[in-house]
């Protein structure tokens, strides 16, 4: 039996929210790309977590088969690349690339701290996603991981407490094509 392959997209060096998600669904494998090295300790205590560096290149494209990937997150990746000063193609080229290796009816959560998420509702709704409701993360079941995104979201980009900003969600599902 095939295991539901799981992808993070800019998971972070310590693998946090997979290792979690690796720790519970044993069933099923969890790949974190991110640029940096990981420092997760984890990958040992769960053989279904598995890290992979990978660095975003010119074109966005993710290292994997046409329709091959079950469920991908996406945790502050928008808000990472505009930090950054880049514009929306980067993000754009990212959900394109999505849509290839994503498995017919494959999901992507997005989950994003400060923008307006209706910008990003739209990148997926030209790339053919069918899109759920946003919904403010602190009204979800809080976990220990969730707790972190909303900690992080009340942070400004030089760490300081913002009380304005609150992290929210939404699913888009990969229609069937």
């Amino acid at each position: 039996m095939t295991k539901e392959v799981n992808i993070d997209i800019g998971g972070g060096s310590k693998a946090e929210y997979f290792s979690a998600l690796a720790s519970i669904k044993k069933d099923e494998l969890f790949i974190v790309l991110d640029p940096k090295k990981f420092k997760c300790h984890y990958v040992n205590i769960y053989p279904s977590l598995q890290p992979m560096r990978w660095g975003a290149t010119q074109n966005w494209e993710l290292p994997f088969r046409s329709r091959s990937v079950d469920r991908a997150h996406l945790n502050f990746v928008y808000d990472f690349i505009s930090a950054w000063g880049l514009d929306e193609l980067p993000y754009q080229k990212l959900i394109s690339s999505l849509k290839r290796v994503l498995k017919p009816n494959g999901q992507v959560f997005v989950r994003e701290p400060k923008i307006p998420l209706e910008i990003l509702r739209e990148f997926f709704e030209r790339e053919g996603f069918v899109i759920s409701e946003s919904v403010r993360i602190e009204k979800q079941n809080q976990t220990p991981t969730y707790a972190s995104f909303i900690k992080w979201a009340k942070k400004d980009p030089v760490g300081e407490q913002q009380s304005i900003y609150f992290p929210m969600e939404f699913v888009a599902t990969l229609a069937p094509q």
